[in-house]
């Protein structure tokens, strides 16, 4: 059924769905265009770069626009608003089915619907307007890109008379690769006729060759022979040293071990001396503290007196005597340690010598072995 419009707001409606079919055959032309810019030559793909997300973007405003256009046209559009609930100025009709479309679009536009499809249309001018110059742009790039094309065509059409000359140069190649085919087939028969010959030469010459390796093979034996004495020779020197070598390892470490023990029976004789030392030192102390006590306790009888203490003095010199013997000990002490430590480095020496030992002794293997594949030889 068709809808009669009378009021102001019909206009606006007609001018508004003007403007937007208006806007999709703009958006379609500039699909059509993009299409006929993609598929126009294969030199002008550098341009989808920039083609695809702009045709991405025009798709997305279409479907926006048709989803919009559909939620805000017709009836479907009052269904969804509930406008006889909420609009208390309607005006009072019958309805019917003629004033039924009218009372409609009066009640549609208020100002605030106005105000908002008046800011919708103004951003799709924005929209359009920004389409327009992107669409100059691309006009622009596919001139530049025809141009680039025609040049491309330019080059080729130079490159022709290359082409036809490198024609000419492969036949002459051919030309060329027969005769060296030639060449080569001549070539070959010459070489069989040498190798024919050189056959003959050493069928000649095999009796002088066999008597030539003969007399290598009796010198080599002769320098395998020099060489198995002179192995000889050396297997008996490394072993006569290995056995003075066991010989004199075998005393340093007799001669080790018994100073060792003379060392630890001094040292064991002097720490007990030194202990029994300590002792006496000690009683000594203590019988020279008792001294000292009976002394200053004695003072009244001066004949006791001088007799405690010349004990005391005697008993004085006695520790003084003894200190200085404890002293020396320590010193003896300290210089058995340091013989005790000079004999371990002897021993690490001595264990030198026998990793020594255990070198020649493996020098003496390898040569013996030597000598074994000469002999075998």
């Amino acid at each position: 059924m068709l809808l009669q419009v009378s009021s102001p707001g019909s206009m606006s409606i007609v001018s508004l769905s003007f403007i937007l079919w208006l806007i999709v055959a703009l958006s379609v032309i500039t699909a059509a265009i993009i299409y006929f810019i993609k598929h126009y030559n294969k030199s002008v793909l550098w341009a989808h770069q920039v083609i695809n997300p702009l045709q991405h973007g025009l798709n997305r405003w279409n479907r926006q626009l048709n989803n919009w256009w559909q939620h805000n046209r017709g009836i479907l559009f009052f269904q969804k608003t509930n406008l006889f609930e909420s609009n208390n100025t309607y005006r009072k009709r019958e309805v019917n089915n003629d004033s039924f479309a009218e009372e409609l679009i009066d009640n549609l536009f208020t100002k605030d619907k106005k105000k908002e499809e008046d800011a919708e249309l103004k951003r799709l001018k924005e929209e359009n307007a920004l389409l327009s110059q992107q669409q100059e742009q691309l006009k622009l790039e596919l001139h530049a890109a025809k141009a680039h094309n025609q040049q491309l065509l330019h080059e080729i059409n130079e490159l022709l008379p290359l082409h036809q000359l490198n024609q000419q140069l492969h036949e002459q190649t051919n030309t060329l690769q027969s005769e060296l085919n030639n060449v080569k087939a001549r070539w070959t028969k010459s070489n069989e006729a040498v190798i024919n010959l050189n056959a003959e030469v050493k069928n000649l010459s095999g009796i002088e060759k066999d008597w030539i390796d003969a007399v290598n093979h009796a010198k080599d034996l002769q320098i395998q022979v020099q060489k198995i004495s002179i192995l000889e020779t050396e297997i008996k020197s490394l072993e006569a040293e290995r056995e003075w070598l066991l010989v004199q390892l075998q005393q340093i470490k007799t001669k080790e071990f018994h100073e060792f023990e003379a060392l630890q029976e001094t040292c064991n004789s002097l720490v007990e001396e030194r202990n029994q030392l300590q002792n006496k030192i000690v009683l000594l102390e203590s019988e020279v503290g008792a001294l000292s006590r009976a002394l200053a306790n004695t003072k009244q009888h001066q004949n006791e007196d001088v007799l405690w203490e010349s004990k005391y003095l005697t008993a004085a010199r006695e520790l003084n005597v003894m200190r200085l013997q404890y002293a020396s000990m320590e010193n003896e002490l300290s210089a058995l340690k340091n013989k005790e430590q000079l004999l371990r480095e002897k021993a690490k020496q001595t264990d030198g010598m026998a990793a020594q030992l255990q070198v020649k002794q493996d020098e003496i293997i390898r040569l013996q072995r030597q000598l074994y594949e000469c002999q075998k030889k």
